[in-house]
This record gives structure tokens, C-alpha cells and sequence, in this order.
């Protein structure tokens, strides 16, 4: 019984689930649901899964960047730069018309992505997990139906 227990402790069936699941099982759903192509300016077309990755890549970096770099300058910078890419995907198709950019959820992850930088900005979070923070940016079943959950919550109780 214990064994057993254990087991399924250690898979988050018992309580919560840790975020190394998490990030597995967002990171399966998320090959499954952006597996569509998606056109770019020209004749480029990309996955829509490597828009996302790069996307989540690009908001680490500036997390980072700014948790390494904190200041008034590099705090304004950061916001613009998590922004940059919410805004390109909004009106890129009013410049080019039969192109898209972005994937759903783009908004919902750019709000968890403002969440870090203004928790690294107020010093509530000091550190950051890469693995945690992506996770935290690509838990998929909140993507489509919210709510929007603070990086603290994630970081404080996964294990």
C-alpha cells in the first residue's frame, strides 16, 4: 500500500501535479494542437508548434534578462518586449493579409508572461526555474478556459 502510494504521489494523482508533469503533458498537448501550418509574409510557411516555442523561448529570455538586469529602464523594455509579440500577432494581418502570426492563447500567455515581470519588479519572485516558468506559461487546460494563476503559486507549491 505504501509503494502504491508513493507511485501515485510521485505522478501528482494524489494532490497536485508536480510541474515536470505538467510541463510534459502541456508539451504533448501542445504538439498535438499547433500542429496546423500557418502562412507568413511571402510564400513562408511555418508549424504553428515553432511559433509557439519560440514565442515561450523569447519570453523566457526577457525574464531573465530582466531578473538579471532590474531597473526602472529594463523594467519598462521588458514590458514592451513580452508585448511585442501579442501585438505583431494582432495587426500583422493588417499588413499582410493572407499571413498570420501567433497561436491560441497568445494573449492568456503574454498576461502570465506581464505576471513574472511585475512579481520580478515588486521582488516577489527573486528566481527563476526555467522548466517551472515554462510550464507556468504553457499549462494548456487553462490557455483555452483560464483563469489567469500567479508564477508564485506554481513555484511555491510544485515539487
Amino acid at each position: 500500500m505504501r509503494a502504491h502510494h508513493a507511485h501515485a504521489h510521485g505522478l501528482g494523482l494524489l494532490g497536485r501535479l508536480g510541474w515536470r508533469w505538467t510541463l510534459f503533458w502541456c508539451a504533448v498537448a501542445a504538439t498535438l494542437h499547433f500542429s496546423n501550418f500557418v502562412p507568413l509574409p511571402g510564400s513562408f510557411v511555418i508549424r504553428e508548434l515553432w511559433i509557439a516555442l519560440s514565442y515561450a523561448g523569447f519570453e523566457l529570455l526577457v525574464a531573465f534578462a530582466f531578473l538579471r538586469w532590474r531597473s526602472r529602464e529594463s523594467f519598462y523594455l521588458a514590458i514592451a518586449a513580452t508585448v511585442l509579440p501579442l501585438v505583431v500577432a494582432k495587426f500583422l494581418p493588417l499588413y499582410a493579409p493572407k499571413s498570420e502570426f501567433g497561436f491560441l492563447g497568445i494573449s492568456y500567455v503574454t498576461f502570465r508572461a506581464l505576471d513574472v515581470i511585475f512579481s520580478i519588479h515588486d521582488g516577489v519572485i527573486k528566481s527563476l526555474s526555467p522548466a517551472q516558468y515554462l510550464a507556468f506559461l504553457v499549462f494548456f487546460p487553462t490557455i483555452s478556459s483560464g483563469p489567469i494563476d500567479r508564477y508564485r503559486r506554481l513555484a511555491c507549491k510544485s515539487g
